[in-house]
């Protein structure tokens, strides 16, 4: 009798799995064949909008107006083309619920959909046809500029500014115009990215309908040149600001306690305060009969090639009472009284409105300026580099520089007043309503602009 042979349990399992691996294969095949077949579609379907838009210009002088991408065929959207003739309906997209996107100026326009690998196609009758990356934060988006960096030397997570201006005119090193209608009043819709389409971390420090000064932090600069990109022109889009993101170490002052990284160092005389939005140092009435000290410090530890900003938001200076902001190697406050302190940098304003004097101590070594005045609501930069050079500067302009000797090591900042010997009825005070570091190379990368895409 002819026996019949079973299979073994290993022979079955290996049987499931080579069907399995088979049947993926099959899955994936008939899954990319769709795709490609749907992309097709999609291409032949913008083939026939822009015929129809083409018959449009033809007899009427100019393509209809969309300030914004709109859903071509929902009824509001292209529907001159319908009323007049020139199309009896608008494709869908094979997926059967998106629709393609038109926006135009009455010159020119742009047609698009997005492809099953993600990306947009575009289509524009000057260009022709393209494709760019659809992510997260730029779907939607109807122009680009880009941004061409040229650095002396490769950096990581640099902070750079840029003013954007609401109106026409010609792009110059940090100042870019994209015309009053190029992107929303409130800059909610301004983006930045690397030339992989990545998103940049970027801050609006300050903006009114006219323009917007922006701080953004490129991720990586070749020594040479990198290209960033602009894009703007979205209204559906929300802001994303967020300078903690973009500096080495920012602060506001809400609330009505001292934020994290803050602390009262020196407490002789006088009182601080955070209220309204600025932390504020006070010294005291009367008269002591010696020198006495307040300040408050931060405790991050700022390292060399930086520049550390101080938003003044207002002071006052007595009889013989003086205000200071600077940087010391010290958080204690020890030794700040004299010319031989080693590692500090400060800003002293005397009684005398006409008189105050930077000091730059390193190791015995001072150097000051004696006529350096600031206004009260003003912006004060310390800027360190390795080559040995300190820029004194108060909003932007520069009350004093050295290219001698600099404190090569990590110092905190501190806001401080000294109580003098003379009687006196008020006292005096120094307001600061923001504090940021940033990182600093000499010479500072430089900007170049390229024309207006549009999507």
């Amino acid at each position: 009798m002819k026996q019949t042979k079973s299979f073994t349990l290993i022979e079955v399992l290996v049987g499931i799995v080579v069907v399995g691996i088979l049947s993926s294969f099959i899955i994936v095949s008939v899954s990319s064949f769709i795709d490609d077949a749907n992309d097709s579609k999609r291409k032949k379907d913008l083939d026939s909008i822009a015929t129809s838009l083409l018959t449009y210009k033809t007899l009427t002088g100019s393509y209809p107006i969309e300030e914004s991408d709109c859903n071509i065929g929902d009824g509001t959207c292209l529907d001159e083309l319908t009323e007049s003739g020139y199309a009896t309906n608008f494709p869908i997209d094979p997926d059967n619920t998106t629709r393609y996107t038109y926006t135009s100026d009455g010159t020119t326009y742009t047609i698009k959909a997005s492809l099953s690998n993600n990306q947009t196609l575009t289509y524009n009758p000057d260009t022709g046809y393209s494709e760019y990356q659809g992510l997260a934060g730029l779907d939607g988006y109807a122009k680009r500029k880009s941004i061409t960096i040229a650095s002396s030397a490769s950096l990581t997570n640099y902070q750079m500014k840029f003013i954007v201006h609401r109106s026409d005119g010609s792009d110059d090193e940090e100042d870019v115009y994209i015309g009053s209608s190029g992107c929303e009043s409130d800059y909610d819709d301004i983006r930045f990215t690397n030339s992989s389409n990545q998103l940049l971390d970027y801050w609006i420090e300050s903006s009114d309908s006219l323009s917007a000064t922006i701080w953004v932090e490129a991720d990586s600069l070749a020594s040479g040149n990198t290209t960033l990109y602009l894009y703007y022109g979205n209204s559906g889009a929300s802001a994303v600001s967020s300078a903690e993101d973009v500096f080495l170490n920012y602060t506001t002052f809400p609330g009505s306690s001292l934020p994290s990284g803050w602390s009262r160092t020196e407490s002789d005389y006088g009182s601080y305060a955070v209220t309204s939005g600025y932390l504020q140092v006070t010294g005291a009435t009367g008269s002591s009969g010696t020198w006495l000290h307040n300040r408050v410090t931060n405790t991050y530890s700022i390292p060399i090639n930086t520049v550390t900003t101080f938003k003044v938001a207002g002071m006052r200076y007595v009889n013989r009472h003086l205000i200071q902001v600077g940087l010391s190697s010290s958080t204690s406050g020890t030794g700040l009284d004299g010319s031989d302190e080693s590692n500090s940098i400060r800003w002293t304003q005397f009684y005398d409105a006409s008189y105050c004097r930077v000091n730059i101590f390193d190791n015995g070594a001072t150097y000051y300026s004696s006529s350096c005045p600031i206004p009260s609501s003003c912006r004060i930069d310390i800027v360190r580099d390795s080559i040995n050079e300190i820029l004194f500067n108060v909003d932007s302009v520069t009350k004093i520089s050295s290219l001698t000797r600099v404190p090569e090591v990590g110092m905190y900042a501190f806001i401080r007043t000294v109580e003098g010997a003379a009687s006196t009825s008020s006292a005096e005070y120094i307001r600061i309503s923001e504090f940021y570091v940033r990182k600093y190379v000499s010479p500072e990368p430089s900007a170049s602009w390229g024309s207006e895409e549009s999507f």
